[in-house]
């Protein structure tokens, strides 16, 4: 439940006050519920254009309006909600006139009930085209429109937790996408904006319960990512953790592995370098 909660904060301006948390922050009931809305505010921005002489500053007051929807369902098996924002804002310089989007869906889904299930999410925002020129303070979106482009993502992860008496398994794989909609022109030393296919896989055996006196967990997981321009990304890791409660609030932990070296190769995987820590 708390990750098909955790995204359904609808947008609001932090420019102006909020009123109420809407549906799906304290829980999701219970069915479904849709709630649409209208949030309006009236708005002043100085140096709307991010001059750094003050004589060359564009000062304007603007309306924005933001019609929108959050909806949810939930039932035994089954959680899911999606929240959408369209953004348009008129200013008196007609030039920085602008709609924008915002989306944030998931769901969680009991294929086998207390064995197997299946994850999903979706997004659609703004995104900074090149961090060194000028920035979307705040997430609000006003200044400099011509660096910020819209991008979408969306995934999915099957996974499977087995409760055995005092142990647990648990095995997830995740498939990812991320799109920039928009062609722009990057100078930038790091090209941040590209398209993706991101996958990652887990299998993780070991104790159920986090506050016994001995703890202890192996696991194997796997990362991967194919750019546009950038060299692909892979990385393996396998080990084993172990912990003992010394008292009620101290616990010594350790673990330790191999896994891939990055310092050689950030393309190659592999598990060709040892790692441990104790703490």
């Amino acid at each position: 439940a708390s990750h098909a909660a955790g995204q359904t904060s609808p947008y609001q301006s932090e420019l102006r006050s909020a009123y109420g948390a809407g549906l799906g922050q304290d829980g999701l009931p219970q069915g479904g519920q849709f709630e649409p809305r209208l949030e309006a505010a009236a708005q002043y921005v100085n140096n709307i254009n991010l001059a750094q002489d003050s004589k060359d500053e564009i000062d304007t007051f603007g309306l924005e309006a933001s019609p929108g929807f959050y909806a949810s369902y939930s039932s035994g098996s089954a959680i899911a909600a999606i929240d959408y924002s369209l953004i348009g804002r008129g200013w008196e310089d007609s030039e920085y006139n602008d709609v924008s989007q915002r989306l944030a869906a998931n769901g969680d889904y009991a294929i086998v009930p207390e064995l197997l299930f299946i994850q999903g999410s979706a997004s659609y925002d703004d995104a900074i085209v090149d961090q060194t020129q000028g920035a979307n303070y705040g997430g609000y979106g006003l200044f400099d429109r011509t660096n910020i482009t819209e991008y979408a993502t969306a995934s999915v992860n099957p996974y499977l937790q087995r409760r055995m008496r005092d142990f647990q398994l648990d095995a997830s794989y995740t498939y990812g996408r991320v799109w920039y909609l928009e062609d722009t022109e990057e100078d930038s030393l790091f090209v941040s904006n590209q398209d993706s296919v991101d996958q990652s896989a887990l299998v993780s055996f070991g104790t159920a319960e986090q506050d016994r006196l001995v703890t202890m967990r192996a696991f194997y997981e796997w990362q991967a990512s194919e750019f546009d321009q950038s060299p692909d990304y892979k990385y393996d890791r396998a080990g084993a953790e172990a912990g003992y409660r010394l008292v009620e609030s101290l616990r010594l932990l350790a673990d330790g592995g191999a896994e891939s070296d990055l310092d050689e190769s950030t393309q190659d995987g592999g598990l060709d370098s040892t790692y441990w820590h104790v703490g």
